[in-house]
């Protein structure tokens, strides 16, 4: 009775230190994933920054070519640039 015994708690504590480690292993699974999943989204977001940035420069410069054609000046003396990067 005692071997019965014994072998059940040997297999038993097999069985939960089996399980705790594929637990262990499916949540570092789980986190590359999310690793993963993040690393796309800052690279689609950094595409649409690049794009966003380019119809910026874009719309300032229509802005300058439009005000010229519609016959607007810009004084050359008081000409202030300023860049936020």
């Amino acid at each position: 009775m005692q071997e019965k015994l014994l072998y059940l708690l040997t297999l038993a504590l097999f069985v939960l230190v089996a399980s705790v480690l594929v637990w262990r292993y499916v949540h570092i699974y789980d986190l590359n994933k999310q690793a993963q999943e993040l690393d796309s989204r800052i690279s689609k977001a950094k595409k649409e920054i690049a794009v966003y940035q380019k119809e910026k420069q874009d719309l300032e410069q229509q802005v300058v070519d439009k005000a010229r054609a519609e016959g607007f000046t810009i004084p050359e003396d008081s000409i202030v640039v300023t860049r936020n990067n």
